[in-house]
């Protein structure tokens, strides 16, 4: 389980890498593990097709830093790769309240129009 409570991290969870990742997106290794995540969670993992785990929750998938994470998120949004959306604070599932107000919470999910205007076809059935 993960220790910041955001998104349950449990032994029986897996991402699946596609060669595509690499060879048409042309990502780095961190940027594979993450979109992997990402794309796990567009495809399976919720009827949103969103990915609502924290930053914190990204680290400790990956073993690497915030910052490190951080950077990843945002080439992979540069690119187009993955839609960041801020939750609005009717979803205070995805809210954090703290002694000075809402901590802001983002969801993340693959930008399937772009994997398709690049000839990538992506079964979003699973």
């Amino acid at each position: 389980m993960s220790k910041n409570n955001d998104v349950p991290i449990s032994t029986g969870n897996y991402s699946m890498v596609y060669s595509w990742m690499s060879k048409v997106l042309g990502l780095k290794p961190l940027d594979i593990i993450i979109f992997s995540i990402i794309h796990n969670y567009s495809l399976t993992n919720n009827k949103q097709g969103n990915f609502y785990g924290t930053i914190d929750t990204l680290v400790e998938l990956t073993n690497t830093s915030r910052t490190t994470v951080e950077e990843s998120l945002k080439r992979l949004v540069s690119k187009e790769y993955v839609i960041k959306t801020e939750c609005t604070p009717l979803s205070l599932i995805n809210f954090t309240s703290t002694s000075k107000g809402f901590i802001h919470r983002y969801t993340y999910k693959t930008n399937f129009a772009k994997l398709k205007s690049l000839g990538i076809n992506v079964d979003t059935t699973c």
